[in-house]
């Protein structure tokens, strides 16, 4: 009588579930992509938002109308009280990030689902929105990978395309060597960095008078300049996290006499 190896049953039943994973994941871009065809987002993926079938395909469900890409920014905000699952939700949407709401939140939630969907369990976030990844050390590189980027706390660094991410995943079932996510990776609508540049040292001044207010100091903030150069631009993406700290603030604009 032959005893089966636990070990070798534990392998073939993960590596049961790292195939179910990718079909899971194959199946959900797919249908997202008949979303992002459209330039609309849906930006509120979930355990909740996805339906798996018997053959491991899926049926994506809408408790949110889909929202167009150049008014993400602005309808997402007013449906995240209202999410069914805000553990899924990226660091921008969750105000965690001083970074533009787009469609590429729904990257990083299909991220967030494909270590659910590996674990079984809902991925642990630390105070910035980042995700601690914590995979079983048996699961396949390529993998691990692809799911790095995916959930990359800027939205930059994340995929511009699903028919970038839909490549990559046709890589985990060859032996590849060398794999570097998203080579074939390409935008499919224009994007336009959110990102202040040669403005540092304006907002890390803002940033030293903040810190000082959260410890109980008050403060009015007087920034001077002609129209136009990014007055309002710093003061957003200084404050825009402001959230995190049950704190508000306002802010108003006068002509010069």
């Amino acid at each position: 009588m032959s005893i089966p190896n636990k070990k070798s049953t534990e392998l073939d039943s993960f590596s049961q579930r790292e195939h179910h994973t990718i079909t899971q994941t194959h199946s959900l871009c797919m249908a997202l992509q008949q979303l992002h065809d459209q330039q609309l987002s849906h930006q509120h993926i979930s355990p909740k938002s996805v339906s798996i079938k018997h053959d491991h395909s899926i049926e994506v469900l809408h408790h949110f109308p889909p929202i167009p890409f150049d008014t993400c920014h602005e309808v997402s905000h007013q449906a995240v009280p209202h999410a069914y699952h805000l553990d899924f939700l990226s660091p921008e949407q969750r105000a965690q990030s001083n970074r533009t709401i787009d469609h590429s939140s729904d990257f990083f939630a299909i991220g967030m689902l494909m270590i659910h969907w590996l674990t079984d369990e809902t991925p642990f976030r630390a105070d910035d929105g980042s995700v601690m990844l914590q995979l079983p050390a048996k699961t396949d590189p390529v993998i691990v990978s692809i799911i790095e980027k995916l959930i990359s706390l800027y939205p930059e660094n994340r995929y511009l395309s699903l028919s970038g991410l839909l490549d990559d995943l046709q890589n985990t079932s060859a032996s590849t060597v060398l794999f570097f996510p998203g080579k074939t990776d390409k935008a499919e609508t224009l994007i336009f960095s959110d990102l202040l540049f040669g403005r540092e040292d304006a907002s890390n001044e803002l940033q030293i008078q903040f810190n000082d207010v959260i410890t109980g100091t008050k403060k009015c903030i007087l920034i001077s300049g002609e129209a136009g150069v990014g007055k309002t631009s710093i003061v957003s993406s200084t404050f825009s996290s402001l959230c995190k700290h049950r704190g508000a603030y306002c802010y108003g604009k006068v002509d010069f006499i």
